[in-house]
């Protein structure tokens, strides 16, 4: 479904799980019970719609809602804490590696400078 949207073709499901994940109630396609009344308004939908919505679940879109999680959210609201920044490097397939950014405080930054390094040395 992503492939498609990326390439700018709204798409058409079931009210599922997973379409309703990606799809969700955007312009980037159509979810209905009846496969064929969601094919037939997904047809209707702009391009740019598909195209716009799976850019929400690109890599780097992707990285950043999982570091996030990583970052308890009263950590991150915490009046007074000294949020340091902490940069990861994410791919490690070879390719070449995207930096990161993420709030940190307490121990969470060398938890994450320790597991990047054992990351690189694999």
């Amino acid at each position: 479904m992503l492939e498609a949207m990326a390439c700018g073709t709204p798409v058409a499901a079931y009210p599922v799980a997973g379409p309703l994940d990606v799809v969700g109630d955007s312009r980037g396609g159509v979810l209905h019970e009846d496969l064929r009344t969601a094919a037939l308004r997904a047809l209707e939908l702009p391009r740019a719609g598909a195209r716009a919505r799976a850019q929400q679940f690109d890599w780097s879109s992707v990285c950043d809602q999982f570091i996030d999680l990583l970052v308890p959210s009263e950590l991150q609201q915490q009046p007074g804490l000294d949020h340091q920044r902490v940069e990861l490097r994410v791919g490690l397939d070879g390719g070449a590696a995207e930096r990161r950014q993420v709030a940190a405080g307490g121990g969470l930054e060398e938890e994450l400078l320790h597991v990047d390094e054992q990351a690189q040395r694999r």
